[in-house]
């Protein structure tokens, strides 16, 4: 039978609602005349451009199965604008076929996975629940700064090496504190989600307080060059931090996700050092490629800004950065299209109650998941042992994390935890076998 032909990849969400309404249609008989104001119907609905040039020819088999979906009658990841035909279509069109894209609708971002559901998880029940249990069952039990000088000992970063940062084929990396990450690569200095306040929170009287300093200031800071943030909420996006390293490196670019610009610009920096990319855009500077990608719950804005993941890649050597995020079927698509990647960023902590943080935090265990999912060589836990976010006890993060990696089989330097400001130097992976492959400063 003929195939159904859109003009736009569908993700497995937008699909699932066209499939819906057209077996609905085909269930009430509904002649072929109204198949087409159907569809015109559900575009709007999908969040398809007005722009978009649909070829399509709605023939259907007799029957419909409805216990079946209708990929199984029609090839529906074939992208195909202003009537080009499927054997016209190039590799490189239909690349993105195993990939998922947020979807919009009114002017909001929406995650194509069946992760989240807000009705169901912002009643007022679960929202008494929440903070009821952050009343009653708090387990953190952070202890003074006598004490956390032994568990989450701060180590101060070797300035020489930080303001000499690799030309060759290494990849130096700094566990600044929670999100906030140093990479330098190909003389490249890329920070990632800046935070260096007291407090993330939008004023510094009242919210989370950091319980470990920043092990370096942001005058410290080499001279940055790319600055990548993930989404907008306060503890991966600081105005404060924001204003400062604009006004050290007011040459630095910035690559946020869509609809981000507006918080840079409020704090100075300058439009022409924006870039707003979507999920699976690329930019590519001196030979490096940055990428945003998926892998993101939506913000407590209601979603006006988009979140998303970054991959920076580097002529030998690969690099990913989560910020945070529940788990979902992303980052098998982002393994199977960047990976393997040397070295992968993955959070680990602020995960309790479950019931109430699984959509948007990982635990360890789902973090070890990820790690698998994209194929990583080594990966180091971040979004921990900084801020007070949740109620599990503050160092099981880390110990849960050591607990999973054994119950993986995976090898136990593969996915590990780094001290506030310590910095690691890795190689590519051809050089693994070298007594140097792995080498802390």
């Amino acid at each position: 039978q003929s195939a159904i032909i859109l003009g736009i990849h569908l993700n497995h969400f937008q699909r699932a609602l066209f499939e819906r309404a057209i077996i609905a249609s085909h269930r009430k008989g509904w002649p072929y005349r109204n198949h087409r104001k159907l569809i015109r119907k559900i575009f709007p609905l999908l969040s398809l451009a007005s722009n978009d040039h649909i070829y399509y020819n709605m023939q259907y088999p007799a029957t419909l199965d409805p216990n079946s979906s209708l990929v199984d009658y029609f090839p529906w990841k074939v992208m195909v604008r202003d009537g080009t035909l499927p054997s016209e279509l190039s590799e490189s069109m239909t690349e993105s076929k195993n990939r998922s894209y947020p979807l919009e609708v009114n002017g909001r971002f929406y995650n194509p996975f069946n992760t989240f559901n807000l009705s169901e998880h912002a009643t007022f029940r679960r929202l008494m629940s929440m903070a009821y249990e952050a009343m009653t069952q708090d387990k953190s039990n952070i202890p003074g700064k006598e004490i956390l000088d032994e568990t989450l000992p701060i180590q101060i970063p070797n300035m020489e090496s930080l303001h000499s940062p690799p030309i060759s084929d290494s990849m130096q990396i700094t566990w600044i504190g929670h999100a906030t990450v140093l990479l330098q690569l190909q003389a490249k200095s890329i920070i990632f989600d800046p935070v260096f306040s007291q407090r993330c929170s939008p004023s510094q009287f009242f919210g989370p307080k950091r319980y470990r300093p920043v092990p370096l200031t942001i005058e410290e800071l080499p001279p940055i060059d790319v600055c990548c943030i993930s989404h907008d909420h306060y503890d991966h996006m600081d105005s404060s931090s924001i204003r400062q390293i604009n006004q050290l490196n007011p040459n630095a670019k910035w690559f946020v996700p869509l609809r981000c610009n507006d918080v840079l610009e409020r704090n100075g920096v300058a439009p022409d050092n924006i870039y707003e990319l979507s999920w699976w855009d690329e930019f590519t500077i001196d030979d490096q490629v940055f990428g945003d990608i998926t892998g993101r719950r939506g913000t407590f804005d209601m979603w006006k800004r988009l979140w998303g993941s970054w991959t920076v890649i580097g002529k030998q050597q690969r690099f990913y950065f989560t910020g945070d995020t529940g788990y979902c079927p992303a980052f098998k698509e982002i393994g199977e299209a960047y990976g393997p990647f040397d070295v992968a960023a993955i959070p680990i902590g602020a995960y309790a109650p479950r019931w109430f943080m699984s959509p948007q935090h990982v635990d360890p265990e789902e973090a070890v998941k990820i790690h698998r999912d994209l194929r990583a060589r080594k990966s180091f836990g971040i979004h921990w042992g900084t801020f007070k976010l949740t109620i599990e006890p503050y160092l099981e993060p880390r110990e849960s994390l050591a607990e999973h990696v054994r119950k993986a089989g995976l090898p136990a330097d593969a996915f590990t935890t780094m001290k506030h400001g310590e910095t690691c130097v890795y190689y590519p992976a051809q050089r693994s076998s070298s007594p140097q492959a792995y080498v802390v400063i």
